[in-house]
Parts: C-alpha cells; sequence; structure tokens
C-alpha cells in the first residue's frame, strides 16, 4: 500500500479557549462518529501534514479511522520548535503546570467533539512522537474513554533533557515523569 505524503485535512476552531483540531478523514464514511486518533507531533498542522512526522495520520487515512491532532504547547506553527523544550523548562521554573493545562483543554475538546458525533466515544486511541507520546500519555491518564496509546520514540522524563538540566529536583518536573 502506498502511503499519501500529506493526507488531506481540515481545520476546525472549537468554542471557548480551546485548541484548534486539524482532522484527517478517512476516504470513507466522514459523515458521522468514528473511531479517532489523537496524535501529537509538532503543531497540529505539522503533525497531519508534513512528512515524516505525518505517517500515522497518512497510514490511517485508507482506513475508517479519523486522527485529530493539537499543537503541542509551544509548538505553534509560528513558534520555534527547536525552543519548544526550553519553552517548557521556562514555564516549569515558574512553577506552570502547563502539561495539566493543555491536557484538560484537549480533553474538553476531545469531549466536545464527542457531543457534535465527530468521535466514537468508544473507539479513542491517543499517540505521539517522542514530546508528542509524553502529552499523549498524560491525556490519556486523565481520560477513561482512551483505549489504546502508541507512541513513539517518548519522551518520559522531562528531568532527562538538557533544558531541564538545573530543574533536576525540581518537585514539578519530576511529578511530570
Amino acid at each position: 500500500m502506498k502511503i499519501p505524503t500529506t493526507p488531506p485535512f481540515t481545520t476546525i476552531s472549537l468554542p471557548g479557549n480551546l485548541p484548534e483540531a486539524y482532522i484527517v478523514n478517512p476516504k470513507q464514511n466522514t459523515d458521522h462518529a468514528l473511531p479517532t486518533f489523537i496524535y501529537f507531533a509538532l503543531s497540529g498542522q505539522e503533525s497531519v501534514s508534513l512528512d515524516p512526522f505525518n505517517q500515522p495520520a497518512a497510514f490511517l487515512s485508507d482506513f475508517p479511522i479519523r486522527t485529530i491532532s493539537f499543537s503541542l504547547p509551544s509548538h505553534e506553527i509560528n513558534e520555534d520548535k527547536h525552543q519548544g523544550i526550553a519553552n517548557w523548562a521556562k514555564f516549569i521554573k515558574e512553577g506552570e503546570n502547563f502539561v495539566k493545562d493543555f491536557v484538560i483543554k484537549v480533553k474538553n475538546s476531545i469531549l466536545h467533539l464527542i457531543e457534535k458525533k465527530i468521535i466514537n466515544p468508544k473507539y479513542i486511541a491517543v499517540g505521539g512522537l517522542s514530546r508528542g507520546g509524553f502529552i499523549a500519555t498524560h491525556l490519556a491518564a486523565i481520560m477513561e474513554e482512551i483505549n489504546h496509546i502508541a507512541i513513539f520514540a517518548p519522551l518520559t522524563q522531562l528531568v532527562f533533557q538538557p533544558d531541564f538540566s538545573n530543574l533536576s529536583e525540581d518537585p514539578l518536573a519530576k511529578s511530570l515523569s
């Protein structure tokens, strides 16, 4: 099977302060709630469109599975992704639990999409690449609706990142591992 480089995707703005969702609809059955894979890699748009980061979304587009992505914190399309982890360290140093805040927003986005009959609540998986896997795991920990996790080369401990070298004993950084 040939995997498309960039599957077609749409952007959905969600109410309130919920993040934008980038949705890859499968080639069939797009008008009702479907099993869904929530995928994190970079910005939401790049996670579903930038090869090779988008390969899970591209592969799944041939099946009746919807892939949805949200931009990781400090990874929006207009932000320098190379500074993402440095920004995360800055947030932790300032005592901001950005992980908790972000996964709660994503959880609320998913619940909204379930209500709108875009996501089938019985079949939700999450996944991600590296720091995306870190976020996916945190999301799965707070959502009983998530049935499966698929993470690739996951970041598991923030304190092992060079940008966190001076935060190795920080209780918040350690608690997020």
